[in-house]
């Protein structure tokens, strides 16, 4: 994002820009005149800003620390400018755990674990699941990611993958109870000062879709992080049984949840894949993961009871 841009936008919300630090192309860090700093972010249409703010607002009066969306002049949570719309949000100070932390301090995939269970719980009560995307993992992989594959020519050798998933799965993977999730759960996006949650960020993604998506996704993240040193993939393991364990004892998994936790990691570097088709590097990368997730298959199962 331009900072000229930002320098205009900020006045909607009375403030006046010092410095601007751009986080990503929809994304920039605002300090202010008043001392203050905040993010200024892009949103893809008003009916997402919209949601968006209630979903934070509520979980925010339930008591869990999510992100606050602040109120222009005119008291609306968004703001329209040459055809775009954006969102501000107060920015916290905080620290993000590391992938190395993740796996060489048992205490940290616990927090993890417990962080996303309160978040489920929380996001579970605030009655706003008709007012976001409804996902369902077998279709995602059925109409985007193998039709996206074949069209590329790349279906044949995910062929004996595919079959992983079969019918009997995708029939488990059904019946598993869905709820609002926050769908991008990477470690950089849970803040925390002193060992305490101070924040969770970036609600951009959420969906409607199987509770251990996210658990499966925040073990992806740590994996891509290290994924090419051998002596931390063997660590990766405890990672995970130590987060869903934390998970379950502050919101249980069912026994059917973590039966299909493995498939879920399956299904997810898929759509990674799908994704990223067309970006070599990536697509690589992710397929390797997938070829060595599948390899795993006992050890991640094992882990899960």
């Amino acid at each position: 994002m331009e900072v000229k841009k930002a320098i205009t936008l900020i006045q909607y919300w009375d403030l006046e820009l010092k410095t601007a630090r751009p986080l990503s192309e929809r994304a920039i860090l605002i300090t202010a005149t008043n001392k203050q700093h905040y993010v200024l972010k892009k949103k893809n249409d008003i009916l997402i800003a919209e949601n968006e703010e209630k979903l934070l607002q509520r979980i925010n009066q339930i008591g869990f620390k999510v992100q606050e969306v602040l109120l222009t002049v005119e008291n609306r949570s968004y703001q329209e400018f040459e055809n775009d719309t954006y969102c501000l949000y107060r920015y916290i100070e905080g620290d993000t755990f590391t992938a190395d932390e993740c796996l060489h301090n048992a205490i940290v995939p616990t927090v993890i674990g417990e962080t996303i269970a309160n978040l489920h719980q929380a996001m579970a009560t605030s009655e706003l699941d008709e007012a976001f995307p409804q996902s369902d993992l077998v279709v995602t992989l059925n109409q985007f990611v193998y039709p996206t594959l074949n069209e590329r020519g790349f279906m044949q050798e995910f062929e004996p993958i595919r079959s992983v998933i079969d019918t009997s799965v995708e029939a488990t993977l059904n019946q598993l109870p869905k709820q609002l999730i926050h769908r991008d759960m990477h470690i950089f996006n849970l803040i925390y000062q002193g060992g305490q949650l101070a924040e969770v960020i970036d609600f951009d993604l959420v969906q409607v879709n199987v509770r251990i998506f996210d658990l499966a996704y925040c073990s992806t993240s740590i994996l891509n992080e290290v994924f090419e040193n051998q002596e931390k993939r063997e660590r990766w393991f405890e990672f995970v049984s130590l987060l869903c364990d934390s998970y379950s004892d502050h919101n249980r998994l069912s026994k059917e949840e973590k039966s299909m936790f493995f498939y879920v990691l399956i299904a997810i570097q898929l759509i990674f894949i799908g994704f990223f088709h067309q970006e070599q590097a990536l697509y690589q990368k992710n397929k390797e993961m997938l070829d060595w997730i599948l390899q795993q298959k006992e050890r991640i199962e094992a882990g899960m009871q």
